[in-house]
C-alpha cells in the first residue's frame, strides 16, 4: 500500500469523541457517577466515593481529576514527544509532565479524543481547580462545595474516566499514516474538504507533516521522508491561502533548520514551495524573533498555569526588557501574551504584571496595529476565547487597552475582523462577543 496514492471518503477528516451517555438520575449522585469510571482501578474509585460521602469535595475531585489527567497523558503519550513539541509550539519535550492540563485538554481535541463541548468545559473545570488548590482561598472561608464539585465529576466521567479509547483505531492516527505511508497527488479531495473546515484541522495537518519530517530525518528514513515531502509540497501550496500567519512561520522556520542541518532533500522541496507560494517573507532572518517568541510563549503559558498571579510579572518583566522594538515575526506570540495577561480571568490580573505589559503596548507601531486588528486577531484562538467568555471586569479591561493604547482608524477589509475591531472601539459588549465567537467557530467549529 505504500506505493498508492492515497484515496479519501467523502466525510470529516477526522472525528471527535462525544462521551459516552450517563442516564439522568446518575448525574447528582456520586455513587452513581462513580459506577461510569470504567477505566479507574476499584480502589481508585473507592477513594473518590469516600472523600465525597465525608464531604471532602476538595480531596475527591483533585485525586478524580488527577486521574483524568494521567489517561490523557496515556492517551496522547501514543503520537510521541515530538509531534507533541511540535503541536504545542516547543522545540522540544522530554517529559509530559512539561504540559499544562490546559494544553492537554486542547491537544486532546484537535486529536479527535474530545469534542468541542468537552473541550470547553474540561478547560473550565481546569480553572476552578486550579483556582481553589491554590488554597489562598480558605481565609475567605471557600470551600470547593458539593454542587461545584459533582458536575466537574460529571464531566470527567462522560469525557474521560467512562471510556477507554483505542488509540491504534482513531480517526486521526490512521490520517497521520496516510501522511507517512502514502504519496498524495493534487488536486485532492481531502485538501477541497480541509478548506472549507475548521481551521484547527489545517493547523493540525501542517504540524503533523512537519513533525513527521523531523522524525524521518531522526530515524534515517528515506523512504519515508520522499512521501512525506511530496505530501509537504501538495498540501502546503494547495493550502497557502487558507493558513494561518502563525503557522506559515512555522514552515519558513523550518526551511531555516533544515539548512541549517544539511538536509539537503528538505531543503530543496522547501525551496520549491516557497518559490511558488513567494513565502520567503516567513522565514527567520535573525535569532532575534525566535529570542522574542520564547519569551512571550512561556509568559502566556504561565497565564494558564497554578499561581499565574505571582508568575506573570517576571515574564512580562523580560519581553518588556528586550528592545525598543518588537519584531513582526514574534507580534502574534507577544500580543497574545501581554493581551491574555492584560484582560485576566474571572479571578481577576496579575496586577505587578500590568507596568511592563503597558509599557509593551506603548511599543507597538501603527502598522504592528493594523496587521494585529486586520488578520492577526481573527487567527487567534486564545484572545478570542477571552472576548467570547469574558465575564463584565474582563470584558470592560479589553476595552480600556482599546481605549489606552488604539487611536487609529484603520480601513479593514475582512468584515469579521472589521466588527472586531469595531464593536471593541464603541465598547459594545454583546456584539463584539458575538463576532468573537463566529471568528472562533471558524478554527474550532461550531
Amino acid at each position: 500500500m505504500s506505493n498508492e496514492l492515497a484515496t479519501i471518503k467523502n466525510e470529516m477528516i477526522w472525528k471527535s469523541y462525544n462521551g459516552i451517555t450517563i442516564e439522568n438520575n446518575h448525574q447528582m449522585s456520586i455513587l452513581s457517577l462513580s459506577s461510569y469510571f470504567k477505566i479507574l482501578e476499584k480502589t481508585e474509585t473507592e477513594k473518590i466515593v469516600k472523600a465525597f460521602e465525608f464531604e471532602m469535595y476538595d480531596m475527591g475531585l483533585e485525586y478524580a481529576w488527577s486521574r483524568a489527567m494521567k489517561v490523557l497523558d496515556n492517551r496522547l503519550e501514543f503520537f510521541g514527544l515530538d509531534f507533541i513539541a511540535e503541536m504545542t509550539d516547543r522545540e522540544s519535550l522530554s517529559a509530559l509532565n512539561e504540559l499544562s492540563n490546559r494544553e492537554k485538554i486542547e491537544l486532546a481535541f484537535e486529536l479527535g479524543m474530545i469534542n468541542k463541548t468537552a473541550n470547553l468545559l474540561l478547560n473550565q473545570a481546569n480553572e476552578t481547580i486550579n483556582h481553589y488548590m491554590l488554597r489562598d482561598t480558605s481565609s475567605s472561608g471557600e470551600e470547593i462545595s458539593k454542587i461545584i464539585a459533582l458536575p466537574i465529576i460529571y464531566n470527567i466521567a462522560k469525557y474521560i474516566l467512562g471510556h477507554d479509547i483505542e488509540t491504534q483505531s482513531m480517526d486521526f492516527k490512521n490520517f497521520r499514516d496516510t501522511l507517512k505511508n502514502n504519496i498524495y497527488k493534487s488536486p485532492n479531495p481531502q485538501i477541497d474538504k480541509l478548506k472549507t473546515s475548521p481551521y484547527f484541522y489545517i493547523r493540525t495537518t501542517i504540524r503533523t507533516i512537519l513533525s513527521l519530517i523531523k522524525s524521518a530525518h531522526k530515524e534515517n528514513n528515506e523512504s519515508e521522508l520522499s512521501k512525506v515531502l511530496n505530501n509537504a509540497n501538495i498540501f502546503i501550496v494547495d493550502l497557502w491561502e487558507q493558513i494561518f500567519i502563525e503557522d506559515k512561520k512555522l514552515i519558513g522556520t523550518t526551511y531555516a533548520q533544515a539548512i541549517l542541518d544539511g538536509h539537503k532533500k528538505t531543503v530543496a522541496t522547501f525551496s520549491t514551495i516557497l518559490d511558488t507560494i513567494h513565502g520567503y517573507d516567513y522565514v527567520p532572518e535573525t535569532t532575534r524573533s525566535n529570542a522574542y517568541q520564547k519569551i512571550a510563549k512561556e509568559f502566556f503559558r504561565v497565564h494558564f498555569d497554578l499561581n499565574n498571579f505571582y508568575n506573570e510579572p517576571a515574564y512580562a518583566k523580560k519581553l518588556n526588557s528586550m528592545g525598543t522594538a518588537m519584531p513582526n515575526l514574534a507580534l502574534q506570540e507577544c500580543l497574545r501574551a501581554v493581551l491574555v495577561s492584560s484582560i485576566g480571568n474571572e479571578y481577576g490580573i496579575s496586577t505587578l504584571a500590568q507596568k511592563y505589559n503597558i509599557k509593551i503596548l506603548e511599543k507597538i507601531t501603527t502598522e504592528q496595529r493594523k496587521l494585529f486588528f486586520s488578520k492577526l486577531i481573527i487567527q487567534d484562538q486564545a484572545i478570542l476565547k477571552k472576548l467570547a467568555h469574558s465575564n463584565k471586569d474582563m470584558i470592560n479591561r479589553w476595552f480600556e487597552i482599546i481605549k489606552t493604547h488604539v487611536n487609529d482608524n484603520f480601513n479593514i477589509k475582512d468584515v469579521m475582523a472589521k466588527n472586531i475591531f469595531t464593536y471593541s472601539r464603541e465598547n459594545k459588549t454583546i456584539m463584539l462577543q458575538n463576532e468573537a465567537k463566529k471568528a472562533l467557530a471558524k478554527i474550532i467549529g461550531n
